[in-house]
């Protein structure tokens, strides 16, 4: 590679061709200088220079130091390492009890202090004896401090507390429901009493955990007594038609009248006596009401009924199949009958029969304002008049009477 006019000049230490004022964009391995490489790298140096300063691009080679590399290390006795520092030649690493930029002073550590060896930019002690701290491993962790086990050299916070204390004094107590000692950051239990959980064990387990006890952390129960679900055994819903539901996912087995839905929830619609369980359409309807959504009224005197026209139960006082239009025999005990007009809840006082339409026996004796015969049969309750016998009191005297049972 050749340079000038006539291209009879060579290219000097060039990388590759030079310009053709005979300077170099770049040099070889081993050379610098801002036109022409022409100046050798300082053999001190561990591979290639700038080629614009000739400063060592990398390190210098053992026993040397400067930009350049071009002054020698000046070891002193004390110094471990063949290399010093590149910057300012100081020893890099002191031996065993020496410190100082070239190791010449001896480390002066007092009783507290845990090596013989020190800080090698200020002779402080590398670590001190549990319970001490500060320079030279002056001060003690428990001044002023009295649960204060062991501390952080520099600045005197503690690493360790007594038994039942946290923070950076150990002047916390941890919760009363940690069993033993707690974190000394945060005061975090390690561990909880039988039936807490939390980070501070303040929180109580679920009264549905089958034995009383739930994961420290999360209060996750491992089983749930009966009628309670779920990681942390929730109760079961109130509305549930039984105490009990699935214990995974709290899905009731059948809801209480009024309600629907996965966990019965979710109520009826209004006059909706039983609804289905899994999509909320009535099943009956409370009553006096009809229809697929039991929002139609019943007719007049109607309890209950499947349409407009066609009664199952009537109002008390009322019967008659279909339209509850008939009122009660006037002698049904409280005026009650059923929707076939019978008297189901007995006579009133000298009648009997369904309907309550017929007369005791005048013969039959009476007793304190009480019916004198059975409301069913007619045979007489309390005995008879004097001179007439059999059940139903009509006979006197081996012959049938003339008063008969009204028929």
């Amino acid at each position: 590679m050749y340079w000038g006019d006539y291209c009879d000049k060579e290219c000097m230490n060039c990388r590759f061709r030079c310009k053709t004022d005979g300077s170099c964009p770049w040099c070889n391995s081993g050379y610098w200088g801002e036109l022409q490489c022409d100046k050798a790298c300082n053999a001190n140096c561990n591979g290639d220079c700038d080629q614009t300063d000739g400063s060592c691009t990398f390190s210098c080679k053992d026993r040397y130091w400067g930009q350049m590399c071009e002054n020698e290390c000046n070891f002193g006795p004390n110094c471990q390492r063949t290399s010093c520092h590149r910057v300012n030649g100081s020893c890099m690493a002191c031996k065993w009890g020496f410190w100082g930029e070239n190791c010449d002073n001896k480390c002066n550590n007092g009783p507290n202090c845990r090596y013989e060896s020190c800080n090698q930019e200020d002779g402080g002690c590398w670590d001190c004896h549990k319970g001490y701290w500060g320079e030279q491993c002056k001060n003690k962790c428990n001044d002023k401090r009295p649960n204060c086990e062991d501390c952080e050299n520099e600045d005197g916070q503690c690493t360790k507390c007594k038994p039942g204390y946290w923070g950076g004094t150990c002047g916390k107590n941890c919760s009363v429901g940690c069993v033993g000692d707690c974190e000394i950051r945060d005061g975090k239990c390690l561990s909880c009493k039988t039936g807490l959980w939390g980070i501070s064990c303040e929180t109580k387990c679920s009264i549905g955990c089958f034995d009383g006890t739930c994961n420290s952390s999360t209060g996750a129960c491992e089983i749930c007594k009966d009628g309670f679900w779920g990681d942390t055994c929730t109760k079961c819903s109130k509305s549930c038609s039984d105490p009990t539901c699935h214990k995974l996912t709290g899905k009731c087995n059948e809801c209480m009248e009024g309600y629907w839905g996965h966990n019965c929830s979710q109520k009826c619609l209004d006059n909706c006596k039983r609804c289905w369980m899994f999509n909320g359409t009535c099943k009956s309807c409370v009553h006096g009401f009809w229809g697929a959504d039991c929002n139609t009224s019943c007719s007049k005197n109607c309890n209950t009924c499947l349409n407009d026209s066609i009664c199952t139960s009537c109002l008390d006082g009322y019967y008659g199949v279909y339209k509850c239009n008939q009122t009660c025999p006037p002698e049904c005990l409280e005026g009650k009958c059923t929707i076939d007009g019978d008297c189901y809840r007995g006579c009133n006082v000298g009648y009997f029969g369904n309907k309550c339409d017929r007369s005791c026996n005048e013969n039959c004796q009476t007793m304190d304002n009480t019916t004198a015969c059975s409301h069913e049969d007619g045979k007489c309750l309390h005995g008879c008049k004097s001179g007439f016998t059999d059940e139903f009191c009509s006979y006197k005297d081996g012959k049938h009477s003339l008063q008969t049972i009204n028929k």
